[in-house]
């Protein structure tokens, strides 16, 4: 699956750069593109200030992934491993093309297209780090930074664990505006689907809600109801077995 993400991925970020550069012609700002000459002369503080934007606009690009169902279409196979381990961490979308709605505004205010996307690249990396079970609670850095616990609920079944904890690098965004929930009871991994699709590969699994998503959109039969196949909530959860499933 991570392979084919990368391929996707690759071919993709040609449009994304096509599509950055031509917003940042247009730009307010001019935040870092002085490295094109010379990186040293990059300001100090550009560096900081992309790094809590990008996270920022991360927050809530993942929090539409959990609340929007097209956008939940491309993240379900990101969740529907029962285990929770660095390879999970690789289970990526092939394809996210509303990933790049959201980051449009950090180029138009001024941020370097390409010091963005290292940067964005970071936060990805930095992200992978966080799925496993083997770091327990670490103090005080957990109140500004996401970590292995507070990651390990964002994937979590269990009632109280489920769409908590979006942040990439931070998760002071959860504590803001109320997604945060500390580990308390043993998590429970996955989604009940995930059982019934353990014959699929990892890429059939990616794509199976995308696929639900769009049938519905095309048994629609009225403007409503079109909405609401794709920007509408994913089903409610529904408790089956101790964990949650959405139907949609």
């Amino acid at each position: 699956m991570y392979a084919g993400f990368l391929a996707v991925n690759q071919a993709w970020l040609i449009v994304v750069l096509f599509v950055f550069n031509a917003v940042a012609s247009r730009s307010l700002f001019q935040l870092g593109t002085e490295w094109r000459s010379d990186l040293s002369a990059v300001a100090w503080w550009v560096w900081p200030a992309m790094i809590v934007a990008d996270d920022f606009v991360f927050y809530w690009y993942h929090r539409a992934q959990h609340r929007v169902r097209l956008f939940w279409g491309t993240h379900e196979g990101h969740h529907d491993s029962e285990e929770f381990n660095y390879s999970v961490g690789l289970r990526q979308p092939w394809f996210q093309p509303f990933a790049l709605l959201f980051w449009i505004p950090l180029v138009y205010v001024g941020f370097d297209p390409v010091l963005l996307l290292l940067v964005n690249g970071a936060n990805f990396a930095f992200q992978e780090l966080l799925h496993t079970k083997f770091i327990g609670r670490l103090g005080p850095f957990e109140w500004l930074f996401n970590t292995p616990s507070h990651h390990r609920v964002h994937h979590g079944s269990n009632p109280e664990y489920i769409d908590k904890n979006f942040g990439g690098i931070f998760i002071i965004w959860d504590r803001l505006f109320g997604t945060f929930r500390a580990e308390s009871e043993p998590v429970r991994y996955g989604l009940p689907l995930a059982r019934q699709n353990r014959k699929h590969s990892a890429a059939s699994s990616s794509l199976s809600s995308l696929s639900r998503t769009l049938r519905d959109f095309a048994r629609s039969t009225s403007a409503d109801d079109a909405w609401e196949a794709l920007f509408g909530p994913p089903a409610p959860p529904v408790e089956v077995s101790g964990s949650l499933e959405r139907s949609g």
